[in-house]
């Protein structure tokens, strides 16, 4: 169960985001230089989202995946797969997390996937 306030909200707006052309892809890191700013993956967008273009203040990689975890209500180790796989785009990732196939708990055909065992058939 999450411990921030309305994780639908902010799937919400992490969904715009990727969806708005405004940020770009980046694999195999949370973010990078690119000369104008930086690209993100989907977990490092959700982060750059919370911070609100302030610093990245955290102590390892694996708090900022515990913090979009808890924030989202998203599983991070799944969004990570799927982002460096490199066949889904954030417009992809976006329909993902807007049919709740990313969900920290997917609820489907009356049985549940917890983050550890994410069953996802495209």
């Amino acid at each position: 169960m999450s411990t921030h306030p309305q994780p639908e909200l902010r799937r919400q707006i992490l969904v715009q985001a990727m969806r708005s052309g405004k940020y770009q892809q980046c694999i195999g890191n949370l973010r990078e230089a690119n000369g104008k700013g930086y690209n993100y993956c989907g977990i490092g967008l959700a982060y750059q989202l919370l911070v609100a273009g302030g610093e990245w203040i955290v102590s390892s990689d694996d708090d900022i995946w515990d913090i979009v975890q808890e924030t989202y209500g998203i599983n991070p180790d799944k969004l990570a797969e799927l982002n460096d796989d490199g066949n889904f785009t954030f417009e992809k990732l976006a329909d993902m997390i807007e049919e709740g196939l990313l969900n920290h708990v997917i609820k489907k055909d009356g049985l549940t996937y917890s983050k550890h065992n994410c069953v996802i058939t495209l």
